[in-house]
């Protein structure tokens, strides 16, 4: 046979890289290699992600929280502090009173 010319016997042609869908080898060995490492890795890494996103939005609720608390006890100190002015508002009245009794005798 010359090169170049083309024979009328049927020639032998590879077809690895045609899927004809009815190859159940090839499928299986395809789903076998879906837990390739790499494949591990990005589920590693997906895994971490979303515990990292799960770990930030419990942190950010607890700083919600600490901030409600803090208001709260702001809140709390203010009404301390006006009782403690109410207070030494009393004891001088209560003072004058004294004072004035005593004057009066």
């Amino acid at each position: 046979m010359c090169a170049g010319i083309v024979t009328l016997v049927v020639q032998a042609v590879y077809l690895g890289g045609i899927d004809d869908g009815n190859d159940t080898q090839r499928k299986a060995a395809q789903d076998g290699a879906q837990d390739s490492p790499h494949e591990i890795v990005v589920g590693l890494h997906r895994r971490l992600l979303t515990g990292l996103i799960g770990l930030l939005v419990r942190l950010l609720i607890g700083l919600l929280i600490l901030r409600r608390l803090l208001l709260i006890l702001r809140r709390l100190l203010l009404i301390l502090r006006r009782l403690l002015v109410l207070r030494l508002l009393v004891l001088r009245l209560l003072r004058l009173v004294i004072l004035v009794v005593i004057h009066v005798r």
